[in-house]
């Protein structure tokens, strides 16, 4: 829960929905972060395993992971068999 809440307040700031992956989502505060998180990675091209893994092992209490830092977000990429070759998949290249 505390990861949760440290994530729902690094984008509270957020009012409208995002409108590609490039933009943070709007999270409303009053619902699970769970859900809305994983939903969001999901829109983006993961498939609905790949962001539930991720949600469970991405340590959302970092600054490097909430800043989007790619050395702080491998080991969840890696531990979700997440590799180079699925990222491109979803990032249409």
């Amino acid at each position: 829960m505390v990861a949760e809440a440290s994530v729902a307040a690094s984008v509270a700031g957020t009012t409208a929905p995002a409108t590609s992956c490039s933009e943070p989502p709007a999270f409303d505060l009053e619902a699970p972060l769970r859900g809305q998180f994983v939903d969001y990675l999901v829109a983006c091209g993961f498939t609905r395993p790949e962001a539930a893994c991720l949600f469970d092992h991405l340590d959302f209490e970092d600054a490097s992971v909430r800043e989007g830092d790619p050395d702080a977000l491998v080991p969840a990429f890696d531990t979700c068999g997440i590799d180079v070759d699925r990222m491109a998949q979803i990032g249409g290249t």
